[in-house]
C-alpha cells in the first residue's frame, strides 16, 4: 500500500493546487468528488478497497500541499536578496 510510483506525479500535483491557491479544505471536496464518481457502480468490497488508497492518496498530497505552502511563507518572510557583482562594492555611488 502507499503511493508506490506515484510520488513524483503527488508532488507535481501539490505543485499546481499550491500555485492555484487551493486550500486543504477545497483540495479534500476535490478528492471527494472524484472518489464518487470513481465508486459508482463498484460493489461493496472493491469500493472500500479503493477508498483506502484513495484516502492514502490524499493524505499524502496534503503533506505535500503543506509543505509548499510551509515553502511559499519562507520564502515571503525571507526573500532573496541581490547578490553584488565582483568587483563592486555597496554604498559607494
Amino acid at each position: 500500500m502507499g503511493s508506490g510510483n506515484l510520488a513524483d506525479e503527488l508532488k507535481c500535483l501539490a505543485g499546481l493546487l499550491v500555485t492555484a491557491g487551493l486550500t486543504a479544505r477545497q483540495t479534500m471536496q476535490l478528492h471527494l468528488h472524484v472518489l464518487e464518481e470513481l465508486i459508482q457502480g463498484l460493489g461493496t468490497r472493491s469500493s472500500r478497497h479503493v477508498m483506502i488508497r484513495a484516502d492514502l492518496l490524499v493524505l499524502e498530497l496534503l503533506l505535500h500541499l503543506a509543505d509548499g505552502y510551509r515553502r511559499r511563507y519562507r520564502e515571503r518572510l525571507h526573500p532573496p536578496v541581490q547578490q553584488v557583482l565582483p568587483g563592486f562594492e555597496r554604498g559607494i555611488k
